[in-house]
């Protein structure tokens, strides 16, 4: 009994941490749109269509440069920007992940917070699927 007692109270800290990974400026809950996965770059754009344009030009540049290819693109409005998320022909590791979204023009506090999870280095299957999110509509 004491063991389960140790891992439930294991548990809901990784929960906390999750969503308090940053200061308390940064903390947000709300209905996830998008979850991390190995093909996919989930970038977020805060600003207008010349922002989106420079992304969208990027991708092919890039792309040919670090030897994949987008096999789909979604691009959906958001309230303050964009989400734009690609779908690649290869599995990437986070790392590579993180640092084509920071190429690609993703907002930089976003992809500060999604360096300080990796940094964390968490391997719990909760933390793997949220280290790298977008949100249909965030709640405060």
């Amino acid at each position: 009994m004491t063991n389960t007692t140790t891992s439930q109270k294991h548990s809901t800290k990784q929960s906390e941490w999750v969503l308090n990974s940053t200061s308390k400026s940064f903390r947000k809950f709300g209905r996830i749109k998008e979850y991390a996965h190995p093909r996919r770059t989930l970038i977020d754009i805060d600003g207008g269509r010349k922002l989106l344009s420079e992304t969208m030009y990027r991708i092919p540049r890039v792309a040919r440069v670090v030897h994949i290819k987008p096999q789909w693109i979604r691009v959906d409005r958001t309230q303050h920007g964009w989400h734009v998320v690609i779908h690649w022909n290869r599995s990437l590791n986070n790392w590579s992940i993180l640092a084509l979204q920071a190429i690609l023009g993703s907002d930089w506090r976003r992809e500060a917070m999604n360096w300080d999870r990796l940094q964390a280095e968490r391997k719990d299957r909760f933390s793997l699927k949220r280290w790298n999110i977008l949100y249909e509509e965030k709640l405060k």
